[in-house]
């Protein structure tokens, strides 16, 4: 679907940092390879044209404004005054105006902080244009359903009592294979291995629990007492692995920080976005500190390795909301006094 069919000049215009002008190529590279039109301007302002004067074409005239976030575009002036731009034309996101695309692991700009995102940084170009594009056509469409029906989930659930007296609810289902006698034989040498395996059973199955128990004990000693609080309706939920939401580390806090969570009292509430990011959203109220923010623990399904996304600074009784990439889950929550 063309620009020109909903009176745009273009699809997309790119956002960009100079330091970031490969990435913005590359981006805009892969997208007009796919038959959208695009305004960048490392192609399109050529010697003649009046260079704010197109960038104002490009926000206005663009059916979207792809920001292409990093460290350095988030100090830059010309950057934040495009994407706010953009950001203005549609402030309840209805017709996604901005998309957000991260080529660092930076933080996003408070208004963004909303937005849903995704990732292109540390992927090899197979991936990462398969990622662009995907998101991209999710996008336009509004709708990420897959173009092939999901796998079916392998959980057997067990067959209901049956609810009238005197019938059966049926056989069990046969998770196993018969279960055989321990081998006998004259001299008992095979009673005695197989009473020894049972008795390394027991005994591992025993020092397991043990530390399971031991585990749970330390990390009671060692958590804070304070500043702890948990998801509503006490439960987890999709993308939550861990309820509990933690005061920040004391790798990462100050003396004033941990000083200052203790007299905060938060709550943490997941969420989904629409391309699939898993996230939270974390509301802090009490004294101590006039500002705070979340940060998340994703683990990625991949390789189950675990990186650290910081979310948006917020005043206290404010929302402070972070994501993780689409390929990771969130594992732990904490929140950071300012």
């Amino acid at each position: 679907m063309s620009a020109r069919e909903h009176g745009a000049s273009w699809d997309f215009f790119v956002s960009y940092t100079a330091s970031d002008r490969a990435w913005a190529e590359w981006i805009a590279w892969q997208l007009e390879d796919s038959g959208y039109q695009v305004l960048i301007q490392a192609w399109d302002i050529v010697p003649g044209d009046h260079w704010m004067g197109r960038m104002e074409d490009g926000v206005r005239g663009s059916r979207k404004v792809i920001a292409v976030l990093s460290h350095a575009y988030l100090t830059s002036v010309y950057g934040r005054v495009e994407w706010e731009a953009a950001f203005r034309a549609d402030p309840h996101g209805q017709a996604r105006k901005v998309i957000p695309i991260r080529i660092q692991d930076c933080p996003r700009p408070t208004l963004l902080g909303a937005v849903v995102s995704f990732d292109l940084y540390g992927l090899d170009a197979d991936t990462a244009r398969a990622r662009l594009l995907d998101s991209i056509t999710a996008t336009v469409k509004g709708r990420a359903k897959p173009l092939t029906e999901p796998a079916f989930p392998d959980t057997f659930i067990p067959p209901a009592t049956s609810a009238y007296p005197g019938t059966s609810p049926g056989p069990k289902f046969p998770t196993s294979g018969p279960v055989s006698d321990p081998p006998h034989r004259a001299d008992g040498a095979g009673s005695r291995r197989y009473l020894v395996a049972l008795a390394s059973l027991i005994i591992a199955s025993a020092l397991a629990v043990l530390s399971v128990f031991a585990w749970g004990y330390l990390d009671s000693l060692t958590r804070p007492k304070s500043g702890l609080a948990t998801t509503p309706n006490g439960s987890t939920a999709a993308g939550i692995a861990t309820a509990t939401l933690l005061p920040a580390p004391p790798a990462t806090a100050s003396r004033t920080q941990a000083t200052a969570s203790a007299h905060l009292s938060c709550t943490v509430e997941d969420d989904e976005g629409s391309g699939g990011h898993k996230g939270a959203h974390v509301v802090c109220l009490g004294g101590g500190s006039d500002e705070f923010f979340a940060s998340v623990d994703c683990e990625k399904f991949d390789d189950h390795s675990v990186y650290r996304h910081k979310g948006t600074v917020v005043s206290i009784g404010g929302r402070s909301t972070v994501w993780c990439a689409l390929n990771a889950k969130v594992i732990r929550v904490f929140y950071t006094p300012v």
